[in-house]
């Protein structure tokens, strides 16, 4: 590169304003590039190349002197005003780092920030998977743990137990008890030692760097703890079995006094002293559960015979209270006999044992008690008419009537429908009569408003039918 202003031929510096003046006619020349390679190839044409280039400059109002042009036309040809650009050495390359420091600053941030990025991605997740390994680690050793303290505490629960069983009973418990009491104080100090052996346990924080090692010995706990829990379930089993065949010989006892007071045949007391012996032997064997299958049965036994006899008394008691009910009355032959034969069938299923007859005869018993020892009257409440289904054209006459007792309490009596079939108990039903009765009724209605003669009929105790101051036709109704 060329540097320096352009001088005259004195050696005299050019005023500023020439040197721009050139310096941009040069840069035309430039931007004329064809034009002026064609005609420097001619030194004969340079006036012509002169005159071009001043009537571009005065176009534009600007008034350039012919020495400007040919300097001009000089600093082209020697490439003065041409940028060369320095050696790339270190020094220039520092300065031109220098010079953008802006650029490279930002780009220096997004490698940075791209970098951080690219850390995170791959450096979190590794540290959140070696942090759940931890924390798995580290909740099934304090699950271990706590099932450890709970062995301890079972076996201690269970120790109490034994102890509180008594000292006494067949050789089969006692038998029992001891493999019991040795077998809980191998599984006590075994829990004993597991629980030592996790308390505090293994640091969690190592677990990712000896994870197998960490991972086989708490395999090894957990193992043994499910040893240590099966033998305290054997053991707790031992406790209820000896506990229960101590309790099975009080509960044969309970039962057997269930059967105090009653009085058996030879044949039933043998079956249940047989009961009984089976019940023991199965306890003296240790074999509780048959023990109570056994005394299960026993008392299935018991409770018919209990049953039995509480059915037999009650039925003897109600036979005495209906032998009572008619005490002192005066019953006709036929009442009487029926009575009798009554209470004697009830008397002999009784004895027999006969359930079924005894409650069957003993409600016929009742039933025919509680007519002989009814007393009342029937008195008149009003008359209808009816016409029967299949005899249109024909009438049935009623009085209907009330029970009343010398109370004056209105009872209720079992009566059937003539019409229906059906019995039921009512206070009112109608008596079928003749027309005339029917008639002479109605009349002593009509009369005063009132039934003057308003007793129908009266029933007696010892009788089991009313005797009727009206003819009747026997027909009744309960209903319309």
């Amino acid at each position: 590169m060329t540097a320096g202003p352009p001088s005259d031929p004195a050696g005299e510096r050019v005023p500023l304003d020439e040197v721009m003046l050139a310096m941009d006619v040069v840069d035309t020349l430039r931007h004329e590039r064809a034009l002026v390679e064609a005609e420097l190839d001619s030194d004969k044409r340079a006036a012509k190349l002169t005159a071009r280039v001043k009537s571009i400059y005065e176009s534009q109002g600007i008034e350039v002197s012919d020495g400007v042009i040919a300097e001009g036309v000089k600093a082209l040809e020697e490439d003065r005003f041409v940028y060369e650009p320095p050696d790339r050495t270190l020094a220039v390359r520092l300065a031109e780092v220098y010079v953008e420091r802006g650029k490279w600053a930002r780009r220096g941030l997004v490698v940075a920030f791209v970098a951080v990025l690219v850390w995170f991605a791959f450096a979190i997740p590794a540290d959140m998977r070696r942090r759940a390994a931890i924390n798995g680690f580290q909740a099934r050793v304090a699950s271990l743990q706590h099932e450890a303290r709970g062995l301890v505490s079972r076996a201690r629960e269970l120790d109490r137990a034994v102890q509180n069983v008594p000292e006494r009973g067949p050789a089969s418990v006692k038998a029992i008890l001891a493999h019991a009491v040795s077998a809980l104080r191998t599984s006590g100090q075994d829990a004993g030692a597991l629980s030592a052996a996790l308390d505090p346990g293994p640091d969690p924080e190592t677990y990712p760097d000896a994870k197998g090692e960490l991972d086989r010995k708490l395999d090894e706990h957990r193992e043994r703890a499910s040893e240590i829990d099966s033998a305290l379930v054997a053991v707790d089993r031992q406790i209820r079995a000896a506990t229960s065949l101590l309790g099975i010989g009080g509960e044969l006892a309970r039962v057997m006094t269930r059967l105090e007071g009653i009085d058996v045949s030879d044949a039933t007391r043998s079956q249940l002293e047989g009961m009984q012996a089976r019940v023991g032997l199965a306890v003296d064997d240790g074999d509780a559960a048959g023990a109570r299958s056994e005394l299960k049965q026993l008392n299935a036994r018991v409770d018919r015979i209990v049953t039995a006899h509480g059915k037999k008394a009650a039925q003897t008691s109600e036979l005495g209270r209906l032998s009572r009910a008619l005490h002192g009355v005066e019953l006709d032959e036929k009442n009487r006999a029926e009575l009798d034969g009554l209470r004697t069938r009830v008397e002999q299923a009784i004895a027999a044992g006969d359930d079924r007859t005894a409650e069957r005869e003993l409600a016929r018993l009742g039933q025919l008690v509680t007519v002989l020892a009814q007393e009342y009257e029937l008195r008149i409440v009003s008359g209808v008419w009816r016409r029967p289904k299949r005899q249109r054209d024909k009438h049935n006459y009623y009085i209907i009537v009330e029970a009343i007792s010398p109370t004056g309490e209105h009872l209720r009596l079992r009566v059937a429908n003539e019409e229906s079939g059906r019995a039921q108990r009512v206070k009112q039903f109608g008596v079928r009569v003749a027309k005339s009765v029917y008639e002479e009724v109605k009349a002593d209605k009509l009369d005063n408003g009132l039934i003057d003669n308003a007793v129908f009929a009266v029933k007696k105790r010892g009788r089991r039918e009313p005797e009727y101051r009206f003819p009747v036709l026997g027909g009744r109704i309960t209903r319309w």
